[in-house]
């Protein structure tokens, strides 16, 4: 099964007089059978996904690296990371931007795919504060790993989808995790765009027609299952996909993304 260990820090703060904002020291002692040891050093990492078989880890960091620790060696409390593969597009590095997530298909290692979130230059613009027509995109997309499970075959990219610009560094999200259904859920952050609305008067995030602050939903090949909200399987007469020729929006407000599951996220 897959294991993501979550650690929540609960600090009780004495009563103190108004004028004292001094904060006690936390404490160090954890609950019964839970242990904190390092297990392998990943340079500013941003998101962690065992294997299905419960053999490894992949861990990804901020600056593009995919990298694989064994559970064994986790353990044993001597585990290093083995470099999997380097993002090859430019990506904008300043404030929260960077490669953010990564899952792998729930049947690997018969399947061999791994899925990513990251940030990407597309238009040599790592603009911040700026218009939503300034600034990189977002991409996830589908990567192979070659038959050793440690390297991935260069060729392999199968994009997703894109985001439209982001004039912010901020609010990127990029979770991507698979549905007991089969499918691949993928959260993308409003990238700070509470300013921004479609001509029909929608904050992007509560938009149908912006990928920006929805959760998105896919078959495990990129394709998009029928039975997403805004499919004219499902009775939406006025939709398609946004995020592979439409700049992660449709400039019609009426139009509605059908890569999208859910909307009215940060």
């Amino acid at each position: 099964d897959q294991r993501k260990a979550l650690l929540l820090a609960l600090t009780t703060l004495p009563h103190r007089a108004a004028a004292d904002h001094s904060l006690s020291t936390p404490s160090k002692t954890f609950t019964a059978n839970f242990e904190d040891k390092t297990v392998a050093s990943v340079k500013s990492p941003t998101d962690l996904y065992f294997t299905p078989d419960g053999q490894y880890a992949f861990v990804t960091s901020k600056f593009g690296t995919l990298w694989r620790v064994s559970v064994d060696d986790m353990d044993r409390n001597n585990g290093s990371a083995e470099k999997v593969f380097e993002i090859p597009h430019p990506m904008c590095l300043n404030g929260a931007r960077g490669l953010a997530g990564v899952a792998v298909h729930p049947n690997y290692p018969t399947v061999k795919h791994i899925y990513v979130f990251h940030n990407h230059d597309k238009y040599d613009d790592c603009a911040v504060d700026a218009d939503e027509d300034a600034g990189p995109v977002n991409r996830m997309a589908r990567w192979t790993l070659n038959a050793d499970l440690k390297s991935v075959d260069p060729n392999s990219e199968v994009v997703f989808f894109e985001t439209s610009r982001l004039g912010t560094q901020t609010h990127n999200s990029g979770d991507i995790e698979f549905g007991a259904d089969g499918k691949v859920y993928v959260t993308v952050g409003e990238s700070g765009s509470k300013k921004h609305k479609n001509d029909n008067g929608d904050y992007y995030p509560l938009a149908n027609n912006v990928l920006l602050g929805s959760v998105v939903r896919f078959n495990d090949d990129g394709t998009i299952p029928s039975d997403n909200p805004f499919t004219s399987e499902m009775g939406y007469k006025k939709s398609g996909r946004c995020g592979l020729s439409n700049g992660g929006m449709h400039r019609d407000a009426d139009t509605a993304c059908t890569e999208i599951y859910a909307t009215g996220f940060r």
